[in-house]
């Protein structure tokens, strides 16, 4: 299982939801952006993934780090970094890459294996991945700032641009 198939298990995870994949850092990608007249943040902080559930009481905010080696969760330093804008943080890697325990607070291990297979109903739709949460992300007050530069990223950079009506 590659990190681009991981990446789409999690945007059909989160088909109701604002889904970021490759979501840049807020105030660090608005900062590069300044400095640097505009071009491309080469050098911003990238989350694999970002889920916003549409809510109008307490953020819920979902950062997913993805992982398909131990070589590469050995090696991550800069996860923590992440934290301020996220309700939640998971790593997520294929079945028995990681072991829960060795995932440090607060983030959590979710990990996704191949659809259970069998026969379903004609009116069933295809099955999806299999998860299985290996240890709980833990609940973590949103920084508030922090969410706020992110969803200008996303909305000023990542959604779709709409054409000027000549009204």
């Amino acid at each position: 299982m590659t990190a681009a198939d991981i990446v789409d298990a999690l945007a059909m995870r989160h088909a109701k939801d604002v889904f970021v994949p490759e979501c840049k850092m807020g105030s660090e990608f608005l900062s590069y952006y300044r400095r640097e007249g505009g071009s491309a943040a080469r050098g911003a902080r990238r989350l694999d993934a970002l889920a916003i559930r549409p809510t109008w009481t307490k953020h819920v905010v979902i950062g997913y780090e993805v992982k398909v080696s131990r070589a590469d969760f050995v090696a991550d330093k800069k996860w923590r970094e992440y934290l301020p804008p996220c309700s939640h943080f998971w790593f997520v890697a294929p079945f028995d890459l990681l072991r829960g325990e060795e995932v440090p607070d607060p983030a959590g291990l979710l990990e996704v294996g191949p659809p259970k297979l069998g026969p379903r109903q004609p009116w069933e739709r295809e099955p999806g991945p299999t998860w299985r949460v290996a240890k709980r992300a833990k609940k973590m007050d949103v920084d508030e700032r922090a969410l706020l530069d992110v969803l200008r990223y996303v909305a000023f950079w990542r959604l779709p641009k709409q054409p000027r009506s000549r009204a």
